[in-house]
């Protein structure tokens, strides 16, 4: 069998659920919990034991965390975890010289955001927490890497 080790992870899954937290049931708590929380948790805690010396971890929070947005509580708060989650664990990995970062991007056309990017209102709204004045576009890959495109 070959080397299980590797340098990078990126823990990129995201689920939203825009509802109020009087509208959240906890079906849908629990859902958006496992997806957001604890699939970054034990996929990163299944990682640790491979990652090599001087790798990455890199989180996608979000910028919600930093905006008050009271129609997506349950989402801000599981990205509020994915940003504990990377500081407590920046001192364990130092010695081992892995870096951990939480990216916390604005808003990004993706399917996620369809409801607001339909609506004219809420995707101008959103777009006014830019300082480019705009939604982020999801892009190709480059040479070395991959960005969200801006429009």
């Amino acid at each position: 069998m070959g080397d299980t080790r590797f340098d990078i992870l990126v823990n990129n899954a995201g689920l939203s659920l825009a509802t109020s937290i009087e509208g959240t049931t906890e079906q849908a708590f629990d859902e958006i919990m496992a997806i957001n929380v604890e699939a970054p948790f034990f996929v990163t805690q299944q990682a640790l034991s491979r990652i090599r010396k001087e790798g990455r971890i890199i989180n996608i929070s979000s910028a919600t965390t930093r905006i008050s947005l009271p129609v997506i509580p349950a989402y801000n708060m599981t990205k509020g975890a994915i940003n504990s989650l990377t500081l407590s664990l920046s001192n364990q990995l130092r010695p081992r010289g892995i870096t951990i970062n939480a990216i916390l991007p604005g808003f990004v056309a993706t399917d996620m955001n369809t409801v607001m990017l339909q609506n004219p209102d809420g995707r101008e709204f959103s777009a006014g927490f830019s300082i480019f004045g705009r939604w982020g576009e999801p892009g190709g890959c480059g040479r070395y890497s991959c960005f969200p495109r801006l429009t």
